[in-house]
């Protein structure tokens, strides 16, 4: 050990003492000489305490979003009253998107300021210039999708990309970040199916 130290000094490289490698098979932490953590090494490869539960296959009676639909006035008025299609004009008020000076597209568009932007996007801070490179936001979530099917991923990215190049967005600098949100399962095997299913 003294070996390396050496060596490492040698570089003038900084370094510190932070562990003890044995054969013991335990993780030991101390703290003001008072041992603090004591576990087994097989416990921590276990991952945890390995749980299990159960999962009920149940029919999805959720309406086709991709099927055919009247066009008449009630249809509109019923589409234009779900909550995936209102105005949020209420909420993003609440929020000051004009707070360091770097929004490109405000977040809503039109003459009376009613359409809402597609993307957040941002334009880059910089010191002592005026930044001339943007960053493009989006986030999709579609309720009727993800009612009807698990694997509504698929459409998300879909829309998203193409949210992306109507703001002028391009492929070559397009990256994904995706994340899956479950709802609290709890011992309800109906819910515990979603994750079998994906």
């Amino acid at each position: 050990m003294m070996h390396l130290f050496v060596n490492v000094k040698k570089k003038n490289i900084e370094y510190a003492h932070v562990a003890t490698v044995t054969d013991r098979r335990r993780l030991e932490m101390y703290y003001n000489d008072e041992k603090v953590v004591d576990m087994s090494a097989d416990f921590l490869e276990t991952s945890g305490v390995r749980q299990h539960t159960k999962a009920t296959l149940v029919d999805n009676k959720a309406e086709n979003p991709f099927t055919d639909k009247e066009f008449s006035r009630e249809a509109v008025l019923k589409e234009l009253g779900e909550l995936n299609v209102t105005c949020q004009k209420g909420l993003a008020s609440k929020f000051d998107s004009s707070i360091g000076a770097s929004t490109v597209l405000m977040p809503f568009a039109g003459r009376h300021k009613l359409t809402p932007v597609q993307a957040s996007v941002q334009a880059l801070p910089t010191l002592h210039s005026t930044s001339d490179t943007a960053t493009i936001l989006i986030w999709i979530y579609s309720e009727n999708f993800i009612l009807f099917t698990i694997l509504s991923s698929i459409y998300a990215v879909l829309e998203s990309v193409a949210k992306v190049y109507a703001v002028g967005g391009t492929r070559e600098s397009l990256y994904f970040s995706f994340q899956e949100y479950f709802e609290k399962l709890g011992k309800d095997s109906s819910k515990w199916v979603k994750l079998l299913k994906v």
